[in-house]
């Protein structure tokens, strides 16, 4: 199997990282939900990051977000995340996986998490390559 920057559960790193809503994520949300993506540029973003209250910030982006909105109603490990977790079923994997990621991709932990854990349950041959 050969996995590319895979994501770690959420929580972890995307939409929260480390527990801390990651603010960048509502320009991603505005530039990819319901549309083509868009260039970055046309939002003033230094600015916009600073709106308050977080639950009207998608508006202020210009777009109207269920997802948005379902990711500030559910900051922690609760059952609505609970069927996108994976990586408790990491010791069921039973063959060789190429972990892939790069040195500066903000995504990068759960390539080191998955590839840790699952060398740890097994002894089939995982690698990991970063460019």
């Amino acid at each position: 199997m050969i996995s590319i920057v895979a994501l770690p559960d959420p929580i972890i790193n995307v939409p929260y990282q480390n527990g801390a809503l990651v603010l960048p994520m509502a320009e991603w949300m505005a530039i990819i939900e319901g549309k083509t993506n868009l260039p970055s540029e046309i939002y003033d973003t230094q600015h916009l990051l600073w709106h308050l209250p977080l639950s009207t910030m998608d508006r202020k982006f210009g777009w109207k977000s269920s997802i948005w909105k379902d990711w500030l109603n559910h900051s922690s490990s609760d059952e609505f995340w609970k069927e996108t977790f994976y990586q408790d079923k990491l010791k069921n994997i039973h063959i060789p996986v190429l972990h892939i990621s790069g040195w500066y991709d903000d995504d990068l932990i759960g390539t080191y998490i998955n590839f840790s854990t699952i060398s740890n349950n097994i002894s089939l041959d995982q690698k990991i390559i970063k460019n």
